[in-house]
C-alpha cells in the first residue's frame, strides 16, 4: 500500500463513528420543547412600518414589500418599509 492510501484508510477509521456519537442528545443544548398554535390569528392593528436593518440584502426589501402589500388591504394606514440602524 502506498502512504497516500494507507492515511485515507486511517483516517476514514478515524472519522467514521463521528456520525453515531453526534447522533445522540447533546447535554449542553436543551431538548426539543412541546410546540402549540393559537387560532391563527395575528392583529395587526396599528401596524405603521416594518422596519429592515441597514445594508440589507434585496431578498429582506423584497420580503418586506410584499408583507406590506399582504397587510394592506386589512390594514386602515399604509405600512411603509423602513432601513435603518438596529440597536445592539
Amino acid at each position: 500500500m502506498t502512504a497516500i492510501v494507507r492515511l485515507r484508510l486511517i483516517a476514514f477509521l478515524l472519522l467514521s463513528p463521528l456520525p453515531v456519537a453526534n447522533a445522540q442528545h447533546n447535554a449542553l443544548l436543551p431538548s426539543q420543547q412541546r410546540a402549540t398554535f393559537g387560532s391563527g390569528k395575528l392583529t395587526l392593528g396599528g401596524l405603521q412600518q416594518i422596519q429592515i436593518p441597514l445594508g440589507n440584502a434585496p431578498e429582506d426589501v423584497f420580503a418586506a414589500q410584499q408583507l406590506s402589500s399582504c397587510i394592506a388591504p386589512s390594514n386602515p394606514q399604509e405600512v411603509k418599509t423602513v432601513s435603518q440602524a438596529t440597536p445592539g
